[in-house]
């Protein structure tokens, strides 16, 4: 995969779709799951500030992803494979007890 010295804040597998995440970036590249050379599509988030970690939940068939805002408060965004999101307004610590529960249930 070629990230161009960007730091990857995570990864998660979904719908045979490989999401990645990038430090300070709004952008969500998604590869095919077998080829990670394959770059499907990018998905941009305009309002995705600082995004931490990224989980895929089987039981949702949703990723979510914890955005520090830059702050101690920050949100949840819920993406679809298809590329579709909503915001989750939060603080960080209900941000992160989400983020393990659907890990747990996954």
């Amino acid at each position: 995969m070629p990230f161009d010295r960007e730091v990857v804040m995570g990864v998660a597998i979904l719908h045979n779709k490989m999401f990645v995440i990038f430090n300070r970036s709004p952008d969500v590249h998604v590869y095919h799951a077998d080829c990670s050379d394959m770059l499907l599509e990018i998905v941009r988030i305009p309002l995705m500030e600082w995004p931490h970690q990224i989980i895929a939940c089987t039981v949702t068939q949703k990723l979510y992803i914890a955005d520090m805002q830059n702050s101690d408060a920050g949100c949840v965004w819920l993406l679809t494979a298809d590329g579709d999101y909503d915001r989750y307004d939060t603080i960080l610590h209900s941000c992160q007890a989400l983020l393990f529960f659907c890990t747990i249930w996954s």
